[in-house]
């Protein structure tokens, strides 16, 4: 998926954190991570100052435990 190559890479280069369309660091940071598939879960996001709107999607390829202090099992 290229998604307008351009927008892509601006969007990963911010770290997730901008628009991909403007650039606006404006955008909904608490979204709720929904399971779309065995294998994939699903995230809308939107954009407050150009009103633009994506789906982040999130491959699952693995689970880590988690001890009794929530630090991850064994690291």
């Amino acid at each position: 998926m290229d998604f307008q190559d351009k927008r892509f890479r601006n969007y990963h280069k911010s770290g997730s954190k901008s628009c991909p369309d403007c650039g606006s660091r404006s955008i909904n940071n608490t979204f709720h991570i929904r399971v779309a598939s065995s294998d994939e879960a699903i995230a809308d996001r939107e954009c407050f100052t150009c009103g633009f709107k994506w789906r982040d999607i999130y491959l699952i390829v693995d689970i880590l435990p988690l001890d009794n202090e929530g630090g991850i099992d064994g690291i």
